[in-house]
Parts: structure tokens; sequence; C-alpha cells
């Protein structure tokens, strides 16, 4: 079982990479090449292997299998909003699913604002579908009391998160929408692609068919597969992630350390022989 590190332990790297996460893809010039050979293998043999690999035209993981976390760990999510007058989306209905794709949550939100938009041909809601509906403030206890410690997978997660107004540590998302994999070229960076797309492309699936409202259910289940099919590459790539947010942390802890030494000694060095 992998262990992830408790959320405390990264709440100044967290801050810094929420805010720049978002637009990321959209400043940085296109390095899927230098990514994918980013983890190198701790082994001659895989080397080697990696070698052979690329001379017959064949991709080959060069890197060592991560500890995966349990399937327990795991639930996907996907979130329908309805247009209201301000302009706004907010959140209409909130479904998450396990690992088998078991429907765990299912639950229609109240809305804030006045909604001019029910967006029925895609969402699937109606007004009388809200009229019962729950609180936001209840729903997100809910959902944060099912993704306490929880791996959350998703496609374009960041609305969804944002819309119940609630957050998760980078570390424990995966969404499809932002792994570099399934991302597409687009005027030289890389951009997310559709759900819809990937589905096709990478599942041979067809989902959200035109003329028939979105299954969240649906879109949930597909995004938690296409992780499935990526997940040792995906799990090794935040564990090194991982790993280097904890060099940095403790890097900048020796560095504070170092400062408050120096300002101790009135700005003199502290390792300056006074004798």
């Amino acid at each position: 079982m992998a262990i992830y590190p408790n959320k405390e332990n990264f709440s100044n790297l967290n801050k810094s990479n929420h805010r720049g996460r978002k637009d990321s893809h959209l400043r940085r010039p296109y390095q899927r090449q230098e990514s994918d050979h980013s983890l190198q293998s701790h082994s001659e043999h895989s080397s080697s292997s990696s070698d052979s690999s690329v001379r017959s035209g064949k991709f080959m993981h060069n890197y060592k299998k991560p500890n995966m976390p349990a399937h327990s760990q795991y639930l996907a999510m996907d979130c329908e909003m309805v247009g209201t007058l301000t302009g706004k989306s907010i959140c209409a209905r909130v479904v998450i699913v396990d690992w088998r794709g078991r429907p765990i949550m299912d639950t229609y939100v109240q809305p804030t604002e006045f909604v001019t938009d029910y967006r029925t041909h895609v969402s699937g809601i109606t007004e009388e579908d809200l009229q019962h509906a729950e609180p936001i403030g209840v729903v997100q206890s809910k959902v944060q009391s099912l993704l306490q410690g929880r791996i959350l997978v998703g496609h374009g997660l960041t609305n969804d998160l944002q819309c119940l107004g609630i957050s998760h540590p980078w570390y424990m998302i995966r969404d499809t929408a932002y792994y570099e994999p399934f991302m597409k070229i687009h005027y030289g960076t890389l951009a997310p692609c559709k759900l819809k797309g990937l589905a096709k492309d990478r599942l041979q699936r067809d989902i959200q068919v035109a003329n028939k409202p979105h299954s969240p259910t649906e879109d949930a289940i597909t995004a938690l597969d296409l992780y499935k099919s990526h997940r040792p590459r995906w799990e090794a790539c935040i564990q090194a992630k991982i790993r280097e947010s904890q060099r940095l942390l403790q890097q900048q802890a020796q560095q504070i350390q170092q400062l408050q030494q120096m300002q101790y000694y009135g700005g003199v060095p502290y390792a300056v022989n006074f004798a």
C-alpha cells in the first residue's frame, strides 16, 4: 500500500502549486518527450530494456512499478452545473462512485442563486429535480467526509471542487484533463482533451451521445477507467513529485534555520570563529 504524506506537510507548497496548476499547461512549451523519460530506472537491466525498446520502435516503461494504493482508497466524482442570472455556473448534482463504478453518492444540490438555464439537454436536470434538493452546506459536508484520506479521480476536477467550495490535496487528485499523456498539443503547448474524445480514442467507448443528456455516473466511471489504463505510470509520477516536494521542504527548512542562526549572531555567519 502506498503511503502518502499528511496534508500539513505540504501546506506551503500545496498553496503555491494550486495557484499555478490550473494554467500551467498554457504557460510552458510542449515537453512531453522529456517528461516521458523523466523517471529513470535504478537498474541497468531496465535501462538496457528501454534502449532496446526504442530501437524496436515499441514503447516500454523504464521505471520500477510503484507501490499501489488499495482500491478502497479511490473515488471518482463528476458534477453537473446549471446557469444563473449572474452568468455563473453553480453545482446542481454530485455523483461519486467507488473503484468498481458503484454509485455511493448521487445528490441534487439546492441552488444558491436564481437559475436561468437548467441546461437540461446536457445536464438532464429539470426544475422539479431541484425542488427538494439538499443545501450546499450539507452536500459539502458529505463530500468532504467521503474524500477524507481518499484519492479523487475525475475529469476537470478543478471546476467540480470549485463549484462545491471544497479543496483536496494535490497529491490525492488524479485529473484526466491535466494528465500529460492524455493532453493534446495546441499552438505548441499542452491543452486538455474532452472526456468524450478520450473515451473514444483510449477506451473505444461512446459517451455523451448527441441528443441525450450527459450521465455524471458514466462520466465518473469513464475518468476512472482512463486512470486505470495508466495507473502504474501515473502513480510513479505522483510519488516522484512527492519526493521532490519533500526535498524542497527540507531545503527550505534548512535555509530558514540558517537565517535564524545568522540573525542570532547579529547578521554575522554563525560559523565565524570569534576567538
